[in-house]
C-alpha cells in the first residue's frame, strides 16, 4: 500500500467539515439524554477525538472500495460514521450494520470493564450519533448478528466485528461470517 495514499486520506478526513459538522449537530440532538464521553464535549474541535479505529475504518474503507460492508455492533454509531463517510466519499458501496435494540442491550451480560458506558439512554436507539446525510447507503438490522448474518444473501467485501466480546461469540460469528466473505474480504 501506498503510504502517501493512506496520508491523503487521513487528511482528507481531517479536513472534511462537512463530516465534522455532521458529527457536531447529532451531538448536540442527543446531548439531554446522553452526556459521555465525546458528547460531553460543547462540539468537537477535530475528527482526531473519535479515536484511531475508526480513522483506521475510514481509510481501509476509502483505500478498498468494498461494496459491501458488513458491522455487528453499533452501539452510539461512531464506528458507522466513518464506514458511511467513507462510502459516500467512494461513491460506491453500502454499510449493513447488525445490532440488538436498544432495550435488549440492558439484558445481555456486559464485560465487568464495561459497566453502564455501554447502555443506552431512554429516547436514543442504536446508531443515535449517524447523521441523516450518511444514512443513504445504510441499512440497521435489529437483531443478533448469529441470526441475521445467515440471512444475508450478498458476499461481505469488508467485515468490522464490535459487539459482544467474548470469545464464545467472537468464535462463533467470525465462524458464520468467514463463507459469506467475497474472495478479497477484509
Amino acid at each position: 500500500v501506498d503510504l502517501n495514499l493512506i496520508e491523503k486520506y487521513y487528511t482528507e478526513l481531517l479536513n472534511d467539515e462537512e463530516f465534522l459538522s455532521e458529527i457536531n449537530e447529532q451531538i448536540i440532538v442527543v446531548r439531554e439524554f446522553y452526556k459521555k464521553g465525546i458528547f460531553k464535549h460543547e462540539k468537537l474541535e477535530s475528527i482526531d477525538y473519535m479515536a484511531i479505529q475508526r480513522i483506521i475504518l475510514y481509510i481501509l474503507v476509502r483505500l478498498y472500495k468494498p461494496k459491501v460492508c458488513v458491522e455487528t455492533g453499533v452501539f452510539y454509531g461512531g464506528s458507522t460514521c466513518f464506514i458511511l463517510n467513507a462510502l459516500r466519499r467512494n461513491g460506491v458501496g453500502k454499510l449493513i450494520s447488525i445490532d440488538l435494540p436498544a432495550n435488549e442491550i440492558k439484558e445481555l451480560q456486559r464485560h465487568h470493564c464495561v459497566g453502564d458506558s455501554e447502555f443506552i439512554a431512554e429516547g436514543l436507539d442504536v446508531g443515535f450519533l449517524v447523521h441523516k446525510a450518511l444514512k443513504n447507503n445504510w441499512t440497521l438490522i435489529r437483531g443478533n448478528s448469529h441470526e441475521e448474518i445467515p440471512k444475508l444473501n450478498e458476499k461481505i467485501d469488508l467485515f468490522f466485528h464490535d459487539s459482544e466480546h467474548t470469545f464464545d461469540f467472537i468464535k462463533k460469528e467470525i465462524s458464520i461470517v468467514f463463507n459469506k466473505l467475497s474472495d478479497e474480504g477484509l
